[in-house]
């Protein structure tokens, strides 16, 4: 698998929109039959706003987030309102699902593995992380209520590709 890195700044600006549009272009290379990419983002502040959206899921008037160059973007994801920024790292696998599992609708294999192997790089630096499911879904830094979220995962398949 091919490995791919972009981290934004001002001399070479890297926008989550730049980043989804590099993801539907290696969308298009895997249905040409081409390598799936793993792209490691650091992207220009951005809340990203999911197809669950909701204007209530911001914390501020949308105009303090532009005073402060803080883009709002509608995208295509699931889920409501993200905020990406400096020092974050956003992850993409792209690549055909059958691929990455064996199975053409390993989607919940799929999720089991990338959670596996997030929280084996998460357990490092967090010895009591955990998975958590349902509405906590993602990696936790610590169990009960003095863990913080560390990690979220969300994952489209489209025509087969991840």
């Amino acid at each position: 698998m091919l490995i791919e890195t972009h981290r934004h700044s001002p001399v070479s600006p890297w926008t989550y929109g730049v980043l989804d549009s590099r993801q539907r272009e290696i969308r298009d290379d895997v249905l040409a039959g081409k390598p799936g990419r793993l792209l490691f983002s650091e992207v220009a502040p951005v809340i990203t706003l999911g197809r669950r959206k909701t204007r209530e899921d911001l914390l501020e008037p949308e105009s303090a987030y532009a005073a402060r160059e803080i883009t709002l973007l509608e995208t295509s994801r699931g889920g409501r309102a993200t905020y990406h920024g400096p020092g974050q790292w956003v992850v993409f696998l792209v690549d055909s699902l059958e691929r990455l599992t064996g199975d053409r609708k390993g989607v919940r294999k799929l999720v089991d593995g990338l959670f596996a192997a997030s929280l084996e790089v998460v357990l490092a630096r967090y010895p009591r992380a955990e998975v958590r499911e349902g509405k906590e879904a993602g990696i936790w830094t610590a169990a009960g209520a003095e863990g913080k979220k560390i990690s979220a995962l969300g994952v489209q398949v489209d025509r087969g590709v991840v």
